[in-house]
């Protein structure tokens, strides 16, 4: 029966028009970005790539030398030098060759901690909303499957679509760099890790940022869907879950003055940047942002089965 009706749901979500035109902009995307790599020349990378991390080494060494050994700066500073020492130690090149390369780039950045959190916005915001304002959550909540078996199912299919329109994301990133680049060796080596380096083959640094960037999904997916569950009308269901990405990227730029923000599930979408040492927010670490994600979700999810399984709830 739950099948059946994550089925169902997935039917729905595959009818309406605005997840055609989520596919639509991610094959836009891709189509932009590979023509602009292919007349872009300033992406040729050198052979010899030693020598500039040789230089920013001895640079970074200068720099570090006046700072404060006690302060946050410090620290950064250090943990790039002893980065880009490793890479020289361990001949491993930072720019990596071909598709494979380009790959690496959708792990984490702009399309993790803004691009992604807007479509899932508009796939699970209103899946509650839309049904509630036009009357047709009132049948299915008098349906013999029970009301937590239709939320968890609408759950699963938001979830569902979600991890397809990462992975559609993922893939074009992919094909649309080898025009240009080639295939690459995914094989090849990168560095990661926050306080002990180390190196991994691409594919395996992929899989740990597409399974790190799905318990990104199921917190925003929990998320939205509670918002949905808590207003009836779907554009207040909307305008507050995009109000709550932007609102993130606003507070982002705060946390180094209140260290409390990095508490805050919007601020941790990023956690596959953890893997390179690369995440914009201080004083945290994997298993504090992993954290906050997975309890967020679980809060959001009690949240919105507490709610929407109640007598008096949207009838």
């Amino acid at each position: 029966m739950l099948g059946g009706a994550v089925k169902n749901e997935l039917v729905k979500l595959y009818k309406k028009k605005r997840l055609h035109v989520i596919a639509g902009i991610l094959i836009f995307f891709a189509v932009l970005m590979m023509v602009i790599d292919y007349f872009d020349d300033s992406s040729a990378k050198g052979e010899n790539w030693k020598e500039p991390l040789v230089t920013q080494t001895e640079e970074l060494n200068n720099y570090i030398s006046t700072l404060d050994k006690h302060s946050t700066e410090y620290k950064e500073m250090v943990k790039q030098r002893d980065k880009l020492e490793f890479q020289l130690e361990h001949n491993v090149n930072p720019e990596v060759e071909g598709a494979a390369g380009s790959a690496i780039s959708s792990v984490s950045g702009m399309f993790i901690k803004i691009v992604l959190p807007v479509l899932i916005v508009i796939i699970t915001a209103d899946i509650i909303a839309g049904e509630a304002s036009n009357g047709t959550l009132k049948s299915i909540l008098v349906s013999p499957i029970g009301r937590s078996n239709i939320l968890f199912s609408k759950w699963i299919a938001a979830i569902i679509v979600s991890i397809g329109a990462m992975l559609l994301s993922d893939l074009l990133t992919y094909l649309s760099a080898i025009p240009k680049n080639g295939l690459g060796d995914w094989n090849s080596l990168i560095v990661v890790g926050e306080e002990t380096l180390k190196a991994i083959p691409i594919w395996q640094y992929m899989l740990q940022g597409l399974l790190l960037n799905i318990i990104v999904i199921l917190t925003l997916c929990s998320v939205f869907i509670l918002i949905s569950v808590l207003f009836h009308t779907v554009t207040t269901s909307i305008s507050l879950s995009i109000c709550l990405v932007v609102f993130g990227g606003i507070l982002s730029s705060l946390q180094g003055k209140l260290d409390l923000l990095k508490y805050l599930f919007i601020l941790n979408l990023d956690i596959g940047a953890h893997l390179t040492g690369d995440f914009d927010l201080q004083n945290t670490s994997l298993l504090l942002s992993s954290s906050v994600m997975i309890v967020t979700m679980i809060v959001s999810i009690y949240l919105s089965f507490a709610f929407f399984t109640k007598k008096d709830m949207l009838v």
